[in-house]
């Protein structure tokens, strides 16, 4: 049996447009986060609710506080968390740091 899946808290900071006339801002976009576990194609996917997507704040900040669906496993071998916008297009991505 699956553990239940768990909720997810994402701050982010200071995601802002880099260029073009609006650079500084934020777009006025709302996102979610999704969470991939694989190296290569197909990537198994698991996000947060698009329905549930978060405003960046005027300075670009913004809190995830989620679910990811379908529950990613326990054992994430290659981890890359995707901040996508509510069309579903990602645009900014953590990648775990390794000491």
């Amino acid at each position: 049996m699956n553990p239940p899946g768990q909720i997810w808290v994402i701050d982010g900071r200071r995601l802002l447009l880099g260029g073009g006339n609006n650079v500084g801002l934020n777009g006025n976009q709302k996102v979610f986060a999704t969470l991939i576990c694989s190296a290569t194609a197909p990537f198994d996917q698991f996000s947060t609710a698009t329905a549930n997507a978060v405003a960046l704040a005027a300075n670009g900040d913004f809190r995830i506080v989620d679910t990811l669906t379908p529950t990613p496993p326990s054992a994430c071998a290659s981890p890359v968390l995707l901040i996508r916008n509510a069309g579903g297009a990602w645009f900014a991505a953590g990648i775990l740091k390794l000491n």
